[in-house]
């Protein structure tokens, strides 16, 4: 009978070894998926905590403001200084008429 329990005991701790073992198995395999999750989480907060990309769209438009403004004051200098040319040509294709007309 001793030999009978103690194969009987032996068995049953050849079964719960092995049990054992598959859920240790398991435990690490969730373990692991459990790390890739947490990974991909803290990388998808540190994208979404990440401003640098908004603080420098801000700061390209802050600058794209002031070349815009810097070339509106360029074309109004121009714009004011071709219509001075055309007053000053039209005033002396006036004079030059005029001048015709007396002699």
């Amino acid at each position: 009978m001793h030999a009978e329990s103690l194969k009987e005991v032996r068995q049953q701790s050849s079964q719960l070894s092995e049990s054992y073992q598959k859920q240790q198995e398991k435990l690490l395999e969730i373990t692991e998926k459990l790390e890739e999750i947490q990974g991909n989480m803290n990388e998808q907060g540190n994208t979404m905590t990440d401003t640098s990309p908004l603080v420098k769209i801000k700061q390209a438009i802050h600058l794209l403001r002031q070349e815009i403004q810097s070339l509106e004051i360029r074309l109004g200098v121009v714009s004011n200084t071709l219509i001075h040319a055309k007053i000053k040509e039209k005033s002396a294709d006036e004079m030059g008429k005029g001048q015709g007309r007396v002699a």
